[in-house]
């Protein structure tokens, strides 16, 4: 931790920005406290994704706070806005921090833009061919990203050139772009947004099973394609009904909508409001799957997160155990301060 953070002798490594806030309606600020000081960040999932300063040996905040920059964004315009829990991954921008720049995403404008963390200046903006709805990833100089156009993209971090892209849909196959949130974007959006571990950055492209899901995982230096998984979209009598398997209609498949995750060789694969889906990181072989049930309260459900150690996973509310897979009651004191998190159906 002291390599990471610095400790009450030694500064941290990186000084710059305090606090980020981001608003919901588009605004991003950067607040600085009264010593002057600026920290390494830790990013925590609130309606408002706010990111609170870490300081060294520490974790409160100083008395007063200053306003330092502000940079106005166009209202959020989200993929799904009559589901609100859910599916609420684009609800708001998503910045995150990388040496001396802030980067967002943007929804509306198709693009990543690059600020000084210093003074909210613009350095770069690049451009996709589709709304870039998940957060990017930074790492080793890169900047990585998927769109609505269905492409994982990597620029650099200083100037913003497109270094490679991978096309979710194989090059075997024939795009088709169609309408959707009043864009034209590929019938194979890349929604499943990316997760990088290991020096492998993995994503997936296409949200309807019946027309093809595409689950990747990619070099992040050179963006050649280590192994793509198109068998997820048809999964014979996986579909749970009311709890009873096999259903009428018994079949299904993954949807890739949220954000990954990696635990240890498990890749984590959000599947809208599914059961998250799990692959074998290293061959990308999905384990065996269920999509659950759950249009109520206390019913397993799926959403757009999950947060996971080498023993259990978090989504939707529900604590669950990863081996074997077995979801652990909540306490029930906890559910009614759940209860505005969790979809009552």
């Amino acid at each position: 931790m002291a390599e990471l953070f610095g400790s009450r002798d030694q500064p941290p490594v990186h000084r710059h920005v305090d606090l980020l806030m981001v608003g919901k309606t588009g605004g991003i600020g950067h607040l600085e406290d009264e010593r002057g000081e600026t920290v390494r960040t830790r990013k925590l999932h609130v309606q408002l994704n706010l990111q609170v300063p870490v300081h060294p040996g520490d974790e409160t905040l100083a008395a007063e706070l200053h306003l330092q920059w502000v940079r106005e964004f166009p209202p959020p315009r989200p993929a799904w806005p009559k589901e609100p829990l859910r599916l609420s991954f684009d609800a708001t921008y998503e910045p995150i921090a990388l040496g001396d720049c802030v980067y967002i995403s943007s929804m509306v404008e198709d693009c990543v833009t690059a600020l000084d963390a210093a003074s909210g200046k613009e350095k770069w903006r690049f451009f996709a061919g589709g709304p870039v709805r998940f957060a990017p990833v930074g790492w080793k100089g890169n900047v990585y990203f998927v769109s609505d156009d269905g492409y994982l993209y990597c620029v650099s971090a200083g100037a913003g050139r497109l270094k490679w892209k991978v096309r979710g849909l194989p090059e075997s196959k024939s795009n088709r772009l169609v309408l959707g949130n009043r864009r034209m974007i590929s019938l194979w959006p890349a929604r499943g947004g990316p997760v990088l571990s290991g020096g492998t950055i993995y994503f997936a492209a296409g949200i309807w099973p019946s027309s093809g899901i595409y689950i990747y995982a990619v070099d992040a230096e050179t963006g050649k394609v280590r192994w793509c998984n198109s068998e997820v979209g048809l999964l014979k009598g996986r579909l749970d009904d009311h709890n009873r398997r096999p259903s009428p209609s018994g079949d299904t498949g993954l949807a890739p909508q949220g954000y990954f995750a990696v635990s240890g060789d498990r890749l984590i694969v959000p599947s809208s409001r599914a059961q998250p889906g799990f692959l074998d990181r290293n061959t990308g072989k999905l384990a065996a799957y269920g999509t659950g049930w759950g249009g109520r309260e206390k019913l397993a459900k799926g959403c757009w997160y999950v947060a996971a150690n080498s023993r259990y996973y978090v989504q939707s509310g529900d604590l669950w155990g990863l081996s074997p897979r077995k979801r652990h009651f909540i306490d029930p004191a906890n559910f009614k301060g759940l209860k505005p998190f969790r979809h009552a159906g």
